[in-house]
């Protein structure tokens, strides 16, 4: 799954790796999707949360795809 991610950050954001983290943040409540949240560096210290370049982001288990991306996290 983390493949998964790294591919579609590098993709739509254009982040290399060391410009982020990744968190799970376990299982959508249906279980059918693994939940990550992508933590820009510039967002580590920021006083205002939320506001930032980081994004949570669910990959569906079945197809190994990212079907929702929130902006914000």
């Amino acid at each position: 799954m983390l493949r998964v991610v790294t591919a579609y950050i590098e993709r739509t954001r254009g982040w290399d790796p060391s410009e982020y983290r990744i968190e799970n943040r376990g299982q959508s409540p249906d279980g059918a999707s693994e939940i990550f949240a992508i933590i820009h560096q510039s967002d580590e210290h920021s006083p205002h949360p939320g506001a930032g370049l980081s994004v949570e982001l669910h990959v569906n288990r079945a197809s190994r795809q990212v079907e929702k991306e929130v902006s914000g996290q």
